[in-house]
């Protein structure tokens, strides 16, 4: 978590807030659906994965 929010600030000295804080947000939604289909067994659905093709 340090390391993201890290990473998060020294991204935002060339980024404007809110474009930071939107791929931050988005980068932390695929990687927590990733999560749950890896190691959780999650299903991964036809509408699971388009959602994500949205954010990709």
């Amino acid at each position: 978590m340090v390391v993201s929010v890290v990473l998060l600030g020294w991204a935002m000295r060339s980024l404007q807030v809110g474009t930071a804080d939107a791929v931050w947000t988005g980068i932390g939604a695929i990687g927590t659906v990733a999560l749950g289909i890896v190691p959780f067994k999650e299903p991964a659905t036809l509408a699971c994965l388009a959602c994500l093709a949205c954010l990709a």
